[in-house]
C-alpha cells in the first residue's frame, strides 16, 4: 500500500514538472504493480462488511 501511495504521488508530481515521459510512465507502472501481487497472493478487499 506505501508503495502505491508514494509512486501515485511520484506520478502526479513527474506529471507537473517537465520530467521525461518514461519516469512518469515507470512510475505510473509502479502504482499498479502492488495491487497485482496482492491478487497474486489471494489478498482480497472486502471493505466494510456489517455481519448480523
Amino acid at each position: 500500500m506505501v508503495m502505491g501511495i508514494v509512486s501515485y504521488v511520484l506520478t502526479v508530481t513527474t506529471s507537473a514538472i517537465d520530467a521525461p515521459v518514461w519516469l512518469t510512465v515507470a512510475c505510473a507502472t509502479c502504482t499498479a504493480v502492488p495491487g497485482y501481487i496482492a491478487a497474486a497472493f489471494g489478498v482480497h478487499y472486502d471493505g466494510i462488511s456489517i455481519r448480523k
